[in-house]
């Protein structure tokens, strides 16, 4: 039975997951293939695997006429249940050799254990750890034996969980390919006009980042911001974040540590066409150069619509 309590989606959900089933889908066949990657173990990683199913909510047209037209303007929410990452990595073929599935809450959890007994003959290669995804695949990643084991590790958080110092050290194994569903619209969320953030944002924006330079990014100087504002009746705006720009600059952070960073990465929006989140790609194995090129194969005909 699905976890009513999982969080609910949109059509972007489905754009993210068909970008990543696409990839796995590659990814294995090519591990299985050829012959020098035989030597490793392959794993999936999903640090934010919910249930392994995924609620999501999309607007259709009613059917409702106005005058013998069609009214476009008069909507209704459909929901719909479909699979979540962990199920359909565990309908990858050819399989991985190891699953890892890591969720906080404990009723997702046992959603995932019974997983197994629906795909019985991949339940030995599957582990469900009740854990905080950061702290624990930080101790996963120092541990990573790069020399016969190859990962795929799947970052999708609920908003700003993932901090950079996991992303970091997912690069520093030279192992892993690195998905990450990256919340460009909640970040602008807490960038206010004023620049006048409390502690507790400022934290986890540089928690985010891994450093304090977010704010001469996304910020006009103070002094600039001063002389502006002596103006009558002038309230300077001191940000100058956009969404392209948050973008652009996490871009360049993943490249400070991945050799490898798809240039273009998929942008999800919501049903008003507004973006939400880049969907990333990134690898820092120094013969990653074909992964980064089917990932943005792939990103590049969904973003056409292909």
């Amino acid at each position: 039975m699905v976890d009513k309590g999982h969080k609910f989606g949109g059509l972007w959900t489905k754009q993210k997951l068909e970008c990543l089933r696409k990839y796995l889908s590659a990814y294995t066949k090519i591990m299985s293939r050829n012959q020098s990657a035989r030597f490793f173990e392959t794993y999936y990683v999903d640090a934010f695997a919910g249930t392994g199913d995924a609620l999501i909510k999309s607007e259709e047209p009613t059917g409702l006429q106005f005058f013998g037209q069609d009214v476009d303007a008069l909507r209704t929410e459909v929901e719909e249940y479909i699979a979540g990452s962990a199920r359909l990595a565990l309908e990858t073929e050819p399989p991985f050799d190891r699953f890892l599935f890591i969720e906080k809450k404990d009723a997702h959890c046992e959603r995932l254990d019974s997983l197994k007994d629906e795909y019985p003959e991949l339940a030995s290669r599957v582990e469900v750890v009740s854990a905080d995804a950061n702290e624990y695949l930080l101790s996963w990643c120092g541990e990573f034996p790069r020399f016969n084991r190859r990962a795929v590790v799947f970052l999708d958080p609920y908003g700003m969980q993932v901090e950079w110092e996991l992303v970091r050290n997912i690069a520093v194994t030279e192992a892993i390919d690195l998905w990450l569903l990256f919340p460009v619209s909640a970040v602008l969320r807490t960038l206010p006009h004023s620049g006048e953030l409390p502690p507790s944002w400022r934290s986890c924006l540089t928690r985010l980042f891994g450093t304090e330079g977010w704010e001469s990014e996304f910020y006009r100087p103070e002094e600039e911001g001063d002389l502006l504002s002596v103006l009558p009746d002038f309230d300077a705006p001191k940000r100058l974040a956009t969404f392209e720009k948050i973008g652009e600059y996490f871009l360049r952070r993943l490249r400070n540590a991945f050799r490898f960073v798809a240039d273009r990465p998929l942008t999800l929006c919501n049903s008003r066409g507004s973006p939400l989140y880049l969907f990333c790609f990134a690898a820092n194995n120094p013969k990653a150069a074909t992964a980064k090129r089917i990932a943005e194969d792939i990103m590049g005909k969904m973003a056409n619509g292909a």
